[in-house]
């Protein structure tokens, strides 16, 4: 991860692209997520070792790469601001919030057990399972405002409404140490189903 975000300004020192300055945030964000780069409480940890932090990053980023940094990288960053394209970023952000709660709950007996304080350590399985659907609520709800407000296709629309609905019955199952392939094959795979339902809802009819 270091070798690319040295890559990154290698390439731009080289006058390759200036395009690529919007690549750096990522780097450096996977930088800090790896290696203890960053001062806290008198030492040294990495990002994903800050209270609470990890999950957060995690949205943030997986965002930022799959919907903002084509707009960013193509020149199209004041689209960005315009209300139908944010309410998108929202419920992009709501649904991939929601569907990487669950891993923590997964993570719980060993994020106890090297000290990481995550949420469901907080308040507990249950309040995070209801945390992950009410985000989940929120996406129907960014979708729907988006659909009705904005126009769209109606299929596209009920291809988003399932597949909330299909990661709120996973997310409602996670529990602490399940199986990697619930997760892995199953909560994140949610976006994969989500991307093959609005492909299956743009076909011509």
């Amino acid at each position: 991860m270091a070798l690319a975000l040295v890559s990154a300004f290698v390439l731009m020192a080289m006058d390759y692209s200036d395009k690529l300055i919007w690549f750096v945030p990522v780097g450096v964000i996977a930088l800090c997520y790896t290696l203890t780069v960053i001062p806290y409480q008198g030492g040294w940890v990495r990002l994903r070792d800050v209270p609470y932090l990890k999950v957060f990053l995690i949205v943030a980023t997986v965002t930022y790469v799959t919907f903002c940094l084509p707009f960013l990288y193509y020149g199209w960053g004041e689209l960005l601001f315009r209300m139908p394209i944010t309410l998108s970023v929202l419920s992009r952000a709501l649904f991939l919030f929601a569907i990487t709660l669950p891993f923590d709950i997964r993570d719980l007996d060993f994020d106890r057990n090297t000290n990481l304080t995550t949420i469901p350590g907080s308040i507990g399985v249950n309040n995070t399972k209801a945390i992950s659907l009410v985000l989940l609520a929120l996406f129907l709800v960014a979708e729907s405002i988006s659909y009705f407000q904005y126009g769209g296709r109606g299929t596209v629309y009920v291809a988003l409404v399932a597949s909330g609905i299909v990661a709120g019955a996973l997310v409602a199952w996670a529990k602490p140490n399940g199986s990697e392939y619930y997760y892995s094959l199953g909560l994140e795979g949610t976006m994969i189903v989500q991307l093959l339902l609005v492909i299956l809802a743009m076909q011509p009819y």
